[in-house]
């Protein structure tokens, strides 16, 4: 499994992304084996919000 910060440098997600994301996942409170699909559901929200508005 890779790391928060390791999907996050890859992403090139700014500080304040990666605060609304664990917020985000905070407020789901979801199992610690979740955050990877987690994770890979906000990469897919990123890449499609850059396409959207870019």
């Amino acid at each position: 499994m890779k790391s928060f910060e390791k999907i996050a440098d890859e992403q090139g997600w700014s500080s304040e992304i990666q605060v609304q994301i664990l917020l985000k996942y905070i407020e789901k409170q979801v199992r610690p084996e979740d955050f990877e699909d987690f994770l890979l559901d906000q990469v897919d929200r990123e890449d499609a919000s850059d396409h959207i508005g870019g």
